[in-house]
């Protein structure tokens, strides 16, 4: 390969495929990272004395890395320094640091451990927002507190990166990317309704309980637009994945993608529910609810038509 780096007989590593590397300095000891995990973990003179004339050959060979500070809790002690591939950030999330003047940062990286540095300077956060750049439109950026973004955290989603989403009852929209475990919850802001009826709850004055029935009616339709009009936007950058018509908790899931279908029964009054796992090492699992049996239908026909469906039910309706 042109783009392999070969430091020693038995190691050869095509740099291409790094998405990050951690260079323990206190501990003289190294972790290399791909999409598909750690690839190697070992002591950092196995590329030599230098460490950075190391790092050189991973960036001439295409490695594309930038460095990453990681500090704890306890302050401006560094943990470890990571390297990360520009384009293997799925998300960051940037807030105020307990110490003033500094940021505290934490990034999602494919196929490593996120990163998490709780006091990091500006001048060493440039290279970091420099990465963000390259993404152009397919990096998202939620300002928060704004009207669809509650909290204090600005939020970045590397929209092509993710793989589902799905609104949860906390009012957060959870992200997943990849095939692992790496995942971010962009939390929702309040609706207008939401915060008429904290008011009235907390002044006692929403005793009558029609009145209650119908606030919190109101707050759950705001919410799920506020949600539609999120994920919409993440969703516009991401050809792979698909919306499933009609669910109450606004779901998008990933194209062509293995995976067997459940479909749970309920009353005329109850809401519709599609179980939904797929078939992998780390399933993905996910509940689904629906107004109508005909919501349910439209829905399972969707998911028969993007993803190569098993169905696992004793309810003949629910074949498409």
């Amino acid at each position: 390969m042109t783009t392999g780096t070969n430091f020693s007989e038995d190691i050869q590593i095509d740099a291409k495929s790094i998405t990050g590397i951690r260079v323990f300095e206190h501990e003289d000891r190294v972790s290399i990272y791909t999409a598909k995990g750690e690839i190697f973990r070992g002591k950092k003179d196995v590329f030599g004395p230098d460490i950075d004339a190391a790092l050189q050959v991973f960036q001439d060979a295409g490695a594309e890395l930038f460095p990453f500070p990681v500090y704890g809790p306890e302050g401006r002690d560094p943990l470890y320094t990571s390297y990360i591939r520009h384009h293997a950030i799925t998300f960051a999330r940037v807030g105020e640091s307990q110490i003033k003047g500094y940021k505290n940062v934490q990034i999602g990286v494919d196929g490593m451990p996120g990163e998490h540095s709780h006091a990091i300077g500006k001048r060493e956060l440039k290279p970091f927002y420099a990465a963000l750049q390259l993404h152009h439109g397919s990096m998202r950026h939620y300002e928060a507190p704004s009207v669809v973004i509650a909290g204090t955290d600005t939020t970045y989603v590397h929209a092509w990166l993710v793989t589902h989403m799905q609104a949860r009852a906390d009012n957060t929209l959870h992200i997943q990317f990849g095939a692992g475990n790496d995942t971010v919850d962009l939390p929702v802001c309040d609706s207008h309704a939401q915060r008429v009826a904290k008011t009235l709850y907390q002044e006692e004055l929403i005793e009558n309980g029609s009145l209650r029935a119908y606030v919190e009616a109101e707050s759950a339709t705001e919410m799920h637009a506020i949600m539609e009009v999120l994920a919409g936007d993440i969703a516009c950058y991401t050809p792979h994945i698909f919306q499933v018509p009609n669910a109450l908790n606004t779901t998008y899931l990933p194209k062509a993608r293995e995976a067997w279908l459940c479909c749970a029964g309920g009353g005329d009054t109850e809401q519709k529910i599609l179980t939904l796992q797929t078939a992998e090492t780390k399933p993905l699992a996910l509940s689904l609810r629906f107004n109508t049996e005909a919501d349910r239908k439209v829905a399972i026909q969707k998911i028969s038509e993007e993803m190569n469906v098993r169905f696992v039910c004793s309810t003949p309706s629910c074949h498409p």
